[in-house]
């Protein structure tokens, strides 16, 4: 146990401090062994500062990689998002008279932006989806619970779509799309 603890208080070590110990950074080179002239002494302290370094690097990866090893992996099956987040889409979320601007969002849930502290969590309300398509403004009314409320986002999860509202959800997204396509074949 004593020879484990030791080899990683030598391991946390810092590696110039070794090297001063020993008067290799002293400012007067002491040369230990006899025979050493200031070009081979100079060769010797850049070739030890260098491996001083890949020492440090080395131990550094090796803390980020510890870290995102013990880190929770959020890409497991069963948490990835069942539909993927549109960003570029032109979408207010109206709740009551007010509406706030949306972040992103997907066939399954919303992140708009507002005051975090007048929404609390767990709590179910109707809303309405309004997008901007190419000739209308078509609004989709959904009920969704707050998931998470931050400072300045929210995030709602739409609950019990039904399939007409999926199929709203659809035509906004192809018109998205078709609309991209537009704008490419333009350019």
């Amino acid at each position: 146990m004593n020879a484990r603890k030791e080899r990683r208080q030598t391991k946390k070590r810092n590696a110039f401090e070794i090297l001063r110990s020993e008067g290799w950074t002293s400012g007067v080179y002491k040369n230990q062994i006899t025979g050493i002239n200031s070009y081979q002494s100079s060769f010797i302290l850049i070739f030890l500062r260098l491996f001083m370094n890949f020492c440090m690097i080395g131990l550094m990866y090796e803390k980020i990689y510890q870290a995102l090893k013990s880190a929770i992996n959020d890409n497991r099956e069963e948490t990835r998002r069942r539909f993927p987040r549109r960003m570029k889409d032109i979408c207010v979320l109206g709740i009551g008279s007010t509406n706030y601007p949306v972040h992103d969002w997907s066939q399954c849930g919303v992140l708009f932006e507002a005051d975090g502290r007048n929404f609390i969590e767990g709590k179910t309300m109707s809303v309405l989806m309004k997008f901007k398509l190419a000739e209308v403004v078509t609004e989709i009314p959904v009920s969704a619970k707050i998931i998470r409320s931050g400072k300045q986002r929210i995030a709602l999860e739409f609950q019990d779509v039904p399939n007409h509202i999926q199929d709203a959800f659809s035509k906004v997204i192809e018109d998205a799309l078709a609309r991209e396509d537009a704008e490419s074949q333009q350019a």
